[in-house]
């Protein structure tokens, strides 16, 4: 009986060893299958990582490529003004009344906390607001001719709305933008 009970304990004891051990064994295999759907999330990431400093790398091409063209078109001052008569004497030869020539200067690139001068943009928009008014063809004639014939301004608005004094005529709010260098 003796022999019995000792082979009996020790079957208890290799079962239970054995239990433990497939246990653990299976919990070890859980981490490993865990572990490797948590690399191929992080893969995926980094992954989409790369593309996404891709994308990073183009747009800081494109800005200073476009930052490079705003500044070899930015005018000074007295282009400016010569713009402006440009503008007039357009607007006489189509047959359009201009009223209300405003010029607003904004810091468009304004200058952030905690960034270098030397990325600071040295440029300023300014926007040549003009109220045209007479007949419709009139007025897009005269926009085409102010497109071919100034390298510095650009349309950034126009708005109709309907003459109350002419009931055949129109009034065009235009707004053009141009760029000079901002002073330090």
């Amino acid at each position: 009986m003796k022999h019995k009970s000792k082979f009996q304990i020790l079957l208890v004891t290799t079962v239970s060893v054995v239990a433990i051990y497939c246990w653990d064994l299976y919990r070890v295999v859980e981490d490993i299958n865990y572990n490797r759907e948590q690399i191929g999330v992080q893969n995926y990431k980094l992954s989409q990582a790369d593309f996404i400093r891709e994308k990073i790398e183009n747009f800081q091409h494109l800005f200073l490529k476009k930052k490079k063209e705003m500044i070899s078109h930015g005018i000074t001052g007295s282009q400016l003004a010569e713009e402006v008569k440009l503008l007039k004497s357009q607007a006489n030869l189509s047959g359009v009344q201009i009223d209300n020539i405003e010029i607003h200067s904004l810091n468009t690139f304004p200058f952030y906390f905690g960034s270098s001068k030397t990325e600071r943009i040295p440029l300023e928009r300014h926007i040549i607001s003009v109220e045209a008014k007479g007949r419709f063809l009139k007025i897009g004639a005269l926009i085409e001719n102010i497109h071919n014939k100034s390298d510095h301004l650009e349309i950034g608005e126009c708005l109709f709305s309907l003459d109350e004094e002419d009931p055949k005529g129109v009034i065009a709010s235009l707004k053009y933008y141009t760029y000079t260098e901002s002073r330090p």
